[in-house]
């Protein structure tokens, strides 16, 4: 299990924190197909971190049991970049949300998330 904590903490900060996206290759099982697969995850990444070049995610809590990690987590940053064709506003953002992660053989298998990510436009929008 804290392996597992490890990668969690390795895909926080090489991945969303840094803007590592080649990280995903080794983190993410080759399989893995959600969200479009490796590919769909670093474009996803790379686009919300152009949006928000400061984005900083923090994990607030972490909860592993066998092959599973769950973890609540907050992610800020400035509004500098083009977000859903909204222009920059440089407003300040703060989504949260809990992730669920599989991990099998070192590697994330399947990973499902809930959060207050559809308050992002209002955010943006307010002066």
């Amino acid at each position: 299990m804290e392996e597992n904590r490890r990668l969690v903490q390795r895909y926080i900060a090489e991945v969303w924190n840094a803007g590592s996206v080649d990280v995903l290759d080794e983190i993410y099982d080759p399989n893995f197909t959600e969200f479009g697969g490796i590919p769909g995850v670093k474009e996803s990444v790379t686009e919300f971190r152009t949006s928000f070049p400061d984005l900083h995610f923090e994990t607030d809590d972490v909860v592993a049991e066998d092959d599973i990690i769950v973890y609540r987590w907050t992610a800020r940053g400035t509004h500098d970049g083009e977000y859903d064709g909204i222009a920059p506003t440089g407003n300040k953002m703060m989504v949260s949300g809990i992730t669920i992660l599989h991990i099998a053989n070192g590697r994330i298998v399947d990973d499902r998330f809930e959060s207050n990510l559809h308050t992002l436009p209002d955010q943006l929008k307010r002066s």
